[in-house]
């Protein structure tokens, strides 16, 4: 496929590539970029909101689209240095959309190919194909350097009074779900749902009983959470636009839920008494049914934190002996999401681990470690294979937990 590259005034876009310029790379979301390409396709013409939100969203995507939109847009305003009041790129049509004003280059024609030259020998041809392989070899067998640690730059999604917890991203990543309680006690926390980038939290749960650990379903309908009770708890879910609540199943939950991919069951840690010990439970969206996933070895070890893969075929999990040392496991699971052998171990810790994620490829986890004292965790990654070992992602003020990918 051809790369299509637009020219206007000082800048150029590259679709494919998804990068704009203007005397080096500037650094543009994914969103504002798809909606200038939009107005880029046809200048001059009027682009209805609408429209962009078919392009931006797919069907039975809950958003504040209005807001979503006008966020995306200043955005890309601000990449491009231009203004609403006085525009030199995107003119805003009150209640109608944006057009594109600019000037555009005009679209350079691609040259055709020459045809193949047929008169190669096929001594010429085995002596290529040698060199091939002793090139791919060489580069197969060559020394590689280890890629250097990644270095994080924080942004702040909230930034209230209290506590702020728990995060759960949308699927589509427009969104966040998250546990707050104002009070910093960890006793009255609620689930609130905010626009990345813009807008105030929505409050989705209220009352005497605190709410934790939100986890939003893969279809982005329903948000999961665990409520206190007098005694024990509850797994409830409401929908992210708020509304009625449903409760899903009674009992003793610990920390943790994950929905599987196809959002028929939902994977969290219970006790069977008070003072027991956590195992891992799928429990039946539909009816609340229980299986037992996993069975400590002895009367010791804490199972929690459990997370299903992408692709659904393993569940990720910590495996803690009196929250002191923690391992991370990793458990197969069959096309219904039980278990198929033992647990596998991935990485023992001598300190405890404090929530892990998958990556959005399957093939790695990024979890929170310890660093020594009980409130300062520190971000680990680590490839889903034998004898990987971790990497540090670094940044300035570590002190995290539970951590979320979008």
């Amino acid at each position: 496929m051809s790369e299509r590259t637009f020219q206007f005034d000082a800048f150029e876009l590259q679709e494919h590539s998804g990068e704009l310029r203007k005397h080096g790379r500037i650094r543009i979301q994914e969103q504002p970029f798809q909606i200038l390409l939009l107005l880029l396709d046809r200048p001059g013409e009027i682009v209805g909101r609408e429209e962009i939100r078919a392009k931006l969203w797919p069907e039975n995507t809950f958003v504040d689209f209005d807001n979503a939109i006008s966020s995306a847009v200043r955005k890309l305003r601000e990449a491009l240095s231009d203004s609403a009041d006085n525009p030199r790129f995107i003119e805003t049509l009150a209640r109608r959309g944006y057009r594109f004003i600019g000037p555009i280059a005009p679209q350079p024609q691609a040259l055709p190919m020459p045809p193949p030259k047929r008169t190669r020998t096929k001594a010429a041809a085995i002596v290529a194909g040698t060199l091939l392989i002793l090139g791919v070899t060489s580069w197969w067998l060559w020394p590689r350097p280890k890629p250097a640690t990644v270095q994080l730059a924080p942004l702040p999604l909230t930034a209230a009074a209290g506590l702020e917890t728990e995060p759960s991203f949308s699927p589509d990543g427009n969104q966040i779900a998250y546990a707050w309680d104002e009070t910093g006690a960890r006793n009255d926390s609620h689930i609130y749902v905010k626009l990345i980038g813009s807008g105030r939290p929505v409050q989705l749960t209220s009352g005497a009983n605190a709410d934790s650990y939100p986890a939003w379903s893969p279809d982005g309908r329903a948000i999961a959470f665990v409520r206190a009770l007098g005694q024990g708890n509850a797994i409830y879910w409401i929908p992210p636009v708020g509304g009625a609540e449903r409760k899903l199943a009674d009992g003793y939950f610990d920390r943790g839920i994950s929905w599987s991919p196809d959002g028929k069951f939902l994977a969290i840690a219970e006790r069977q008494s008070p003072n027991g010990l956590p195992s891992l439970y799928r429990i039946a969206v539909e009816n609340g049914e229980r299986l037992r996933l996993t069975t400590p070895p002895d009367a010791r070890p804490l199972d929690g934190d459990p997370v299903f893969s992408p692709d659904g075929r393993t569940l990720l999990f910590t495996r803690c002996r009196e929250l002191s040392t923690c391992g991370l496991y990793l458990l197969d699971l069959s096309p219904d999401y039980r278990p198929r052998a033992e647990p596998r171990l991935l990485k023992q810790e001598d300190v405890p681990i404090s929530g892990a994620a998958w990556t959005v490829d399957g093939r790695e986890v990024v979890y929170a470690l310890s660093s020594g004292d009980f409130w300062s965790y520190q971000l680990r990654r680590i490839r889903v294979e034998a004898g990987a070992q971790p990497e540090r992602l670094s940044y300035a003020g570590e002190r995290v937990s539970m951590p979320a990918i979008a």
